[in-house]
């Protein structure tokens, strides 16, 4: 082994030195934010779901009506026919 690489072993820094190690409170408070990020998009998430329900359910209220002119309008149809 070259002189080079045994003191890279025996050295006990990280290789990134001791500024890119992260501590227990950084990953804490990383997902912290996280969590709060997560809350935020399933709020946001089911706003629109409920809205989009609420949109196809007025559509098919406004289907059902259309049928059920068309089909009063031909049921009057055919009582007069007969």
């Amino acid at each position: 082994m070259s002189a080079e690489s045994s003191s890279f072993l025996v050295d006990d820094r990280p290789p990134g030195g001791w500024e890119s190690l992260v501590t227990r409170d950084q990953l804490r408070a990383e997902l912290s934010e996280v969590r709060v990020e997560i809350a935020n998009l399933a709020t946001e998430l089911r706003k629109e779901m409920r809205d989009q329900t609420r949109w196809l359910t007025g559509v098919l209220l406004v289907a059902i009506a259309v049928v059920s002119t068309i089909a009063g309008g031909v049921a009057g149809a055919v009582v007069r026919f007969v």
